[in-house]
């Protein structure tokens, strides 16, 4: 139900968005505007991992959620057209320990790091250009590693690979030359998920597809006309699912489902060309 929502809400955009765009005033923000940007940043987040406890004796089972902050950088390309082309290229990575914060002492060390790639169509609903909303979709990439030590468990590498489809809609209030306020909401589903452990080397094991989702709120304030300063809050959820290969012997891998939750933010310094 919830994947046949999205696709009417695309269908519905798509019929409205690429109709005739309003008239083009003679005086507009846009006006001596440098579509093209690049922007480079610092990021921090509270990483929340809960892992399904399905069978006590599997390879990842924790009573508890892992908890911690990690902290990275974000950099990346973007081309922004008024009632023509959204494309964006975009890299973050992020690093730092998890634990359990219970009597077991569990903890990981986390290197997060995500590609993604987005194309879509920056439509003006307003003949001054101050309100924006962008559809789109694209290519994203997420390597998640995982270095287990803990007490009470073996210390295991997990190198968790996703290929995912995101679809989003943005939506953009700008004011003045200035301010552009933005919310972003995107779903990326799975098309290939993917792990490899460090007991088992050269072996990568299917996973069970995911759903996977990011809301973000930018809001960028230019200066000098083309410098460029980013506050971004955001919450993001990415999900790993339940191994479903099994050896030439039929044993199964058995590893749990996880799911983590993030809350932070970024700030960013961009230029525009």
């Amino acid at each position: 139900m919830k994947h046949l929502f999205w696709v009417i809400l695309f269908c519905n955009l798509g019929s409205s968005l690429f109709a005739n765009p309003p008239e083009v005033v003679k005086e507009h923000i846009y006006n001596d505007a440098r579509y093209s940007r690049i922007f480079v940043g610092g990021q921090a987040y509270y990483y929340n991992l809960r892992i399904s406890d399905s069978d006590s004796n599997s390879a990842t089972a924790t009573p508890n959620p892992f908890k911690g902050c990690l902290g990275g950088f974000i950099l990346g390309y973007e081309y922004k057209r008024p009632n023509n082309l959204y494309a964006v290229l975009q890299l973050s990575y992020a690093l730092g320990t998890i634990r359990t914060h219970d009597t077991g002492n569990n903890r990981r060390f986390i290197h997060d790091e995500i590609l993604e790639t987005r194309f879509g169509y920056f439509r003006s609903l307003t003949k001054n250009f101050r309100y924006f909303l962008t559809p789109y979709t694209g290519a994203g990439f997420r390597w998640n590693i995982q270095h287990r030590s803990a007490g009470t468990l073996a210390a295991l590498n997990f190198d968790y690979y996703k290929i995912y489809i995101p679809l989003g809609l943005i939506m953009n209030y700008v004011p003045n030359k200035i301010v552009n306020l933005g919310v972003d909401f995107e779903w990326m589903p799975d098309v290939l998920s993917m792990v490899s452990i460090s007991t088992l080397k050269g072996a990568f094991w299917e996973l069970k597809r995911m759903n996977n989702y990011l809301v973000q709120a930018p809001c960028l304030f230019t200066f000098g006309n083309r410098w460029e300063l980013g506050f971004t809050p955001f919450w993001m959820q990415f999900g790993d699912g339940q191994s479903i290969a099994v050896t030439d012997n039929g044993i199964a891998l058995d590893l749990d489902q996880q799911k983590t939750n993030d809350w932070g933010g970024r700030v960013s310094l961009g230029v525009h060309f």
